[in-house]
Formats: structure tokens, C-alpha cells, sequence
């Protein structure tokens, strides 16, 4: 069974995307933000078994709004979790020995800064793991971190040794994972959607799209335009 991890935030303006809000405005933030989730829950949820969302924080509003999320599945193949307290490297230990205790079955986990994220990078990563000679698969965010991390084995402390929302991150997690003899593959790199440059990137490359694949991201492309708006003629 192929599962697939999603890290959320509630987008409560004032909370959500500080850095980008810094120069769209706190309600403008959160709303595309509420976009990249909607966009990306939708279309990656195409490519596993399972969806797990792990969503912060743990708030009656919260709770409502991961309610109206669209995951492509039943219902019964996607199970909500409240994230608990912690670093980033604890949080994402803890997710991996909820979903699989003990277990090599292939689980992918991917943030929601990254709403145009390719399927084929999912895809891939599920197909490595599964070919049992990795334990570890990566896709590197461009600013060093990681916009994807799959895992087919028990993380054995892994995270705890990475320096978080660093240009040494995924540096770290590489170095980490050959101390525990983890083999391992980078894939292809993407990019993080944490300030109005990489906000311009997203803008560009969605208008770029065929309309295939501007359909892909629909609701972020939608309100990107609030911030970019066309200029025909």
C-alpha cells in the first residue's frame, strides 16, 4: 500500500506564510496558501493508497476546514491527524512511526509550500521505495531544504540530526542517513513558495501551462491573479 503523508496549516492570517505575507498582506497570504493546499491535496492524492493529513493546530476551526478539503479518495482511505508539539525533524518522526510502526512499506511525505509540485516526483519516489534497495528517497527544495521525503524503513532517530529550515538541511538528512547506512536517491529538485520571488515563480510557470496543466492547480492559479494580474494588450 502506497501512503501518502500531507503536512497542513490552518491559514489563519497573521500565522500563515510570514514571509510572504510580509509583502502581500496577512489575508492575501493565507488565502493562497488555503489555494496550494486545496490544489495539491486534490491532485497528489491521485498517486497513493492512503492519505494521511497531518494538520496544525489542533483548533475547532482547524477541524473544520481540513473537512472541506478535496482528497481524491474515500473516505475511508484517508485518515486526519493533529500534529503534535515540536521541531519539524521530531513532528515528522512521530508522523512516520504513526503511519508505519516498525514497517518498510513505502510512505511519502510533502509539505504544502509547493502547490505545483509534479506528480511524476511522487510517483517516482513510491516506485523506488517499493523497489526495496532504498530506504530513503528526496526531492531538494532549491533554497536546500526538502519539498518531498520518502521513507521505507524506521526513521531510527534519522531526523534528529538535520538542521531544519536551514541551507543545510538536506545536506544534513544525506550525511544522517549514510551514519545509519540508508541508501538513498535525489530526485530532481522543486521549489518552495515562501516569498513573493518564489510567489513570482509560480505565477510565471502557471501561466506558461497548457490549459491541462493549469488545471492542475486551478483555485492557486485563481488567486495568484489578486496579486499578478494579467496584463493583455
Amino acid at each position: 500500500m502506497k501512503i501518502l503523508g500531507i503536512f497542513a496549516r490552518y491559514p489563519e492570517p497573521g500565522r500563515t506564510k510570514t514571509r510572504l505575507a510580509a509583502a502581500v498582506g496577512d489575508a492575501v497570504a493565507a488565502d493562497l496558501y488555503d489555494g496550494f493546499v486545496r490544489d495539491l491535496t486534490e491532485r497528489l492524492s491521485r498517486c497513493a493508497d492512503a492519505v494521511w493529513l497531518a494538520v496544525t493546530p489542533d483548533t475547532p476551526p482547524c477541524r473544520a476546514w481540513v473537512r472541506t478539503l478535496p482528497v481524491s479518495q474515500p473516505p475511508a482511505a484517508c485518515r486526519v491527524m493533529a500534529q503534535p508539539d515540536g521541531d519539524l525533524g521530531e513532528r515528522m518522526e512521530w508522523f512516520f512511526d504513526q503511519v508505519a510502526p516498525g514497517s518498510d512499506r513505502p510512505v511519502v511525505l510533502v509539505g504544502t509550500d509547493s502547490p505545483d509540485l509534479p506528480r511524476d516526483r511522487v510517483e517516482r519516489a513510491f516506485e523506488i521505495l517499493a523497489g526495496g534497495q532504498d530506504g530513503l528517497a528526496v526531492v531538494p527544495a532549491t533554497d536546500g531544504g526538502c519539498v518531498l521525503i520518502g521513507l521505507a524503513c524506521h526513521p531510527d532517530g534519522l531526523f534528529r540530526e538535520v538542521r531544519w529550515s536551514s541551507p543545510q538541511t538536506l545536506l544534513d538528512l544525506l550525511q544522517a542517513a549514510r551514519r545509519r547506512s540508508i541508501r538513498f536517491t535525489v530526485l530532481s529538485p522543486w521549489y518552495d513558495v515562501d516569498t513573493v520571488d518564489g510567489l513570482g515563480t509560480l505565477a510565471g510557470l502557471l501561466d506558461a501551462a497548457s490549459d491541462a496543466e493549469k488545471s492542475e492547480c486551478p483555485v492557486t492559479a485563481e488567486r495568484i491573479r489578486s496579486v499578478f494580474p494579467r496584463q493583455d494588450g
